[in-house]
């Protein structure tokens, strides 16, 4: 499943909205009430995935293919500057496919992630969480 292309990503998505049960574990909302979807491939850049989830109000459910299936993500960004010390730091060129690996490493044990990721050479920073709440294959 991680070699599909973004149209049959969203094509499988789609399908599984029929399903209640799935529907349910799609918990990122905007201050609007929506659930917004984002859809990615493991090549798309972090910073790019950050810039749309806050383009769609800081919180989106994002779908990436992964080779055990597609990963379902609440992930939340923010503009905050105080961010946990503790908190990773990932450099602009991170993939999402590489952010996806950290987070299945870091949220193994509390489930959500919270990240710190460096937008530009001047040392700023944008901050926010992930967890994974979706795997279907």
């Amino acid at each position: 499943m991680g070699d599909m292309d973004r149209t049959t990503l969203c094509r499988f998505v789609y399908r599984r909205l029929a399903d209640p049960l799935f529907r349910e574990r799609l918990t990122a909302a905007a201050d609007d009430g929506s659930r917004p979807l984002i859809f990615c491939l493991p090549d798309d850049s972090l910073r790019l995935l950050v810039e749309r989830v806050k383009g769609y109000g800081g919180a989106a459910n994002v779908f990436v293919a992964t080779a055990p299936g597609v990963l379902g993500i609440d992930f939340r960004a923010s503009d905050e500057k105080a961010v946990p010390t503790r908190a990773p730091r990932l450099n602009e060129a991170c993939t999402v496919g590489l952010f996806v690996e950290r987070l299945r490493i870091d949220a193994s044990g509390t489930g959500r992630s919270v990240y710190k990721f460096a937008v530009a050479s001047d040392d700023s920073v944008d901050s926010g969480t992930a967890k994974v709440v979706a795997l279907a294959g």
